[in-house]
């Protein structure tokens, strides 16, 4: 979006699809297991490795969720738990660690009422095997984008804060490279992580370079 005035417009910009609001009650273990399913969308990353592939472009970027309230770190030297498409490669794998909640371990038994979207209420979403079947707090009919007109209504300015919540565990002498617009270029040095340009692909996007 271009800085300066934010009109209705750019509520489109802001959220794409038309889901409705909607609240869920999971405990922790949930908590957890919808972290695993967002952080499959990275590929297995080889400690020591120079310049590989960061995501994996079988997975929907629109399935990668971070929850906030939560601080969490996603190790890439370990496997994905799942496919792109949902299916459970490995029960056992586990890349989100250090999960935290207002500055505590994450309890696997504590409830959390977690506000979502109706597209992962869904059953045919990657998120399904976790919402399906379990009681609704809300299903509201408000559809987001009115839900972002109205809490930008009440409001003469915006200033949102930044925190990332999530990040990448440390393998030292390791990167990896991803893709974005051009555009990105002149704010690179805004990022809290080391980030470099490596050049433009054939297709026209930048690519960057993440030390890891």
């Amino acid at each position: 979006m271009p800085a300066g005035r934010l009109t209705l417009r750019n509520l489109a910009d802001l959220y794409l699809f038309p889901n409705r609001i909607c609240a869920i009650r999971l405990n922790g273990s949930d908590v957890l297991a919808w972290l695993e399913r967002s952080a499959s969308m990275f590929r297995r990353i080889m400690p020591g490795g120079i310049d590989q592939q960061l995501i994996d472009p079988e997975f929907p970027s629109y399935n990668f969720d971070v929850i906030d309230g939560l601080d969490w770190q996603i190790d890439l030297s370990q496997p994905p738990r799942h496919a792109p498409d949902g299916r459970t490669l490995d029960p056992q794998a586990r890349r989100v660690t250090d999960v935290r909640h207002r500055g505590f371990a994450l309890d696997p038994d504590q409830e959390f009422i977690l506000v979502t979207n109706s597209y992962r209420m869904s059953d045919c979403g990657l998120f399904g095997p976790i919402t399906s079947g379990r009681p609704v707090l809300l299903d509201g009919t408000a559809r987001m984008r009115e839900v972002l007109r109205r809490y930008i209504a009440r409001r003469r300015v915006l200033a949102p804060e930044g925190h990332s919540g999530w990040r990448f565990a440390p393998l030292p002498d390791t990167s990896v490279l991803f893709q974005t617009s051009p555009a990105a270029a002149p704010h690179l040095g805004r990022l809290s992580t080391r980030v470099e340009p490596a050049g433009i692909g054939e297709d026209g996007f930048l690519r960057l370079r993440l030390h890891l």
